[in-house]
């Protein structure tokens, strides 16, 4: 049976536009009609169209569709799939660290409240630490970061996963972003000069005020 665009637009709930586009891709080669010309649609076009559709959930680009499916079927197709395994791993990898990370970042704020001022032995995670600037009290250098691992660290997928390190040093303060090792597999940041490691560890730690943003003192450490 033959289906005028508009009724196979229907049928599969995409546009016209879309269905002519696949058509440009070459997925489907719908007949014309001899008297005017119009593209005519049978029941192969739709199982076409609809494994198409079907193919670019599991991210086959509507361009290689024709490809895929026209050269050694079997291998392109199991290759499509073994990436889209692939791709899902790494975003569930990815999703999984960031909602460790959220809840990370909740306990923080909890016992920041409930704890300012209080000395306690807390458990440190192993760090990766990136240089990032170098200040005395809120005067601040040139960023120091790394170019080659610079885009990736200041990039959306990594920044929440960075904390803040502070070293006093002799006049001068050394500021990093530390990443936790257990994050780094997720990330793929790049290995870099000046990077420092930290083992898991125990520490004496204490929450402080450290002020109001820009008027931070390196004293006021000093003093806690």
């Amino acid at each position: 049976m033959d289906y005028k665009i508009n009724e196979i637009a229907k049928i599969l709930n995409l546009s016209k536009q879309m269905i002519r586009y696949y058509e440009q891709c070459g997925v489907i080669q719908p007949a014309r009609l001899e008297k005017n010309n119009y593209r005519v649609y049978n029941t192969l076009d739709y199982f076409t169209l609809a494994e198409a559709i079907g193919l670019s959930q599991f991210n086959v680009n509507i361009k290689d569709i024709y490809n895929v499916k026209a050269i050694q079927y079997n291998d392109a197709m199991s290759k499509c799939y073994r990436d889209y395994i692939q791709d899902i791993d790494e975003e569930l990898l990815y999703k999984q660290n960031m909602r460790k990370r959220a809840k990370e970042l909740l306990d923080r704020i909890d016992l920041a409240e409930l704890n300012i001022g209080i000395t306690m032995i807390k458990k440190i995670p192993a760090y990766r630490l990136f240089p990032l600037v170098q200040s005395k009290d809120d005067q601040y250098d040139k960023i120091s970061t790394p170019e080659e691992v610079r885009p990736i660290l200041n990039s959306s997928k990594t920044l929440p996963f960075g904390d803040g390190f502070f070293e006093i040093g002799n006049g001068i303060d050394l500021w990093s972003i530390g990443i936790q090792k257990e994050y780094l597999s997720c990330l793929d940041i790049p290995d870099c000069d000046d990077i420092t490691d930290i083992e898991e560890q125990y520490c004496l730690c204490k929450i402080i005020n450290m002020g109001e943003i820009g008027e931070f003192k390196t004293e006021m450490i000093q003093k806690e």
